[in-house]
């Protein structure tokens, strides 16, 4: 593969790392036309499919394994997608257990210890809140998610918090929980990928 520069490698595997595998035949097409460097396949598959994600990333990250000035739009732009894939990704599997979740003893310790394997800290902070929920300082963590009404971890583990008591509006807080989960994870993987873009662009 011919790329800009060696670090381009790095930061096309990093952004395939963060797809993962492929699901379904036409992400499977996609990833086979990516591989063999069939740009005009990759893009006509990713335009027929403008609500996946993952053949939506691939269909930029094809235009990367040649040198071309626009090399730091379309690596953004196929790190952006496989961010959004990841978030969806996170949901459907989140999803999945819950339904497990639901049908257990005890839904609501299930449901909440699905959400949390989700919330890796990414700052001192993040540790802080997550030791104040271990702890069942609740209300610790929720003036903390109230001090930092944009970050997607406190928001879910404000939710978490009002998950500890079996209540019947469990199901609705779990999913929020999870929303906040999804976006924590793909603002992980967006930093990520930005510093390996970074790295191949300098």
């Amino acid at each position: 593969m011919t790329t800009t520069t060696p670090n381009v490698k790095i930061a096309i595997d990093a952004i395939l790392a963060a797809l993962g595998d492929p699901q379904g035949d036409w992400q499977w097409q996609v990833y086979k036309e990516f591989r063999e460097g069939d740009a005009d396949s990759a893009r006509k598959t990713a335009a027929s499919n403008l609500g996946d994600n993952f053949c939506k990333s691939l269909g930029f990250l094809v235009s990367a394994k040649i040198p071309t000035p626009n090399l730091p739009n379309i690596l953004s732009a196929a790190a952006i997608a496989a961010a959004d894939h990841v978030e969806q990704r996170t949901l459907v599997e989140l999803g999945d257990n819950f339904a497990d979740d639901f049908n257990s003893e005890n839904p609501d310790s299930e449901g909440i210890k699905s959400v949390l394997k989700f919330l890796s800290p990414a700052s001192d902070l993040h540790k802080m809140a997550l030791e104040l929920f271990q702890a069942s300082d609740y209300d610790g963590v929720k003036k903390l998610a109230a001090s930092n009404l944009d970050d997607n971890l406190f928001k879910a583990l404000s939710y978490l918090s009002s998950a500890i008591k079996p209540s019947p509006a469990l199901p609705t807080i779990l999913a929020e929980a999870a929303r906040e989960a999804a976006k924590h994870v793909r603002a992980q993987i967006v930093r990520s990928l930005s510093t390996s873009i970074s790295a191949a662009l300098n």
